[in-house]
């Protein structure tokens, strides 16, 4: 319990830090290129997967690379994992595996860069293994040129199992920070 308040804690000092960056912002460049990032990934389950609400929230991060083929478009593969606590005192793991394109809608003169994304990928909760589609939305907010802080919503629809299969639907925050090579 003290473990999980510490680590909660710690989460929430990184994000504050993050989201200070956003005062600092630079102008934003095209984004053509290939780009890696980290980030801090917030879970949340529903559906038949998680009835009755067995499953709480949890949290823990995630890894992003993709390529900018335009400054409105980037294909995006990614990887996270979060763990979760249980009714009957477990803690058991979701991963995510996804592949996806990411649509930027930039403004004339802003520093901040909404984004829509839509992908494919492959879960696992606990040791049950699904196949799935996302969607979502956020914004990058460049720091300097070559660095972007990264703020997302993302929901998951999810099949987990074979027979009978049971839906998730996973709503997934995201705040990161994205490197751009140049």
């Amino acid at each position: 319990m003290l473990e999980n308040r510490n680590r909660r804690a710690g989460t929430v000092r990184v994000t504050l830090a993050l989201v200070a960056f956003l005062f600092a912002a630079a102008a934003t460049e095209a984004k053509e290129g290939w780009y890696l990032g980290a980030e801090i990934v917030f879970a949340g389950l529903s559906g038949t997967v998680n009835a009755g609400g067995s499953i709480a929230s949890g949290n823990g991060v995630g890894f992003t690379g993709g390529y900018g083929m335009s400054r409105y478009a980037a294909v995006e593969a990614s990887y996270w994992s979060t763990a979760h606590n249980t009714s009957d005192g477990r803690t058991i793991d979701l991963q995510a595996a996804l592949l996806g394109v990411k649509a930027t809608l930039p403004k004339a003169k802003s520093h901040i860069e909404p984004y829509l994304v839509l992908g494919i990928g492959k879960y696992q909760l606990d040791t049950g293994r699904g196949e799935g589609w996302s969607y979502g939305a956020g914004m990058d907010i460049s720091l300097v040129p070559s660095l972007s802080l990264t703020l997302g919503i993302v929901r998951h629809a999810v099949d987990f199992g074979t027979e009978p299969r049971q839906s998730g639907d996973i709503t997934t925050m995201a705040i990161g920070i994205s490197y751009f090579f140049r």
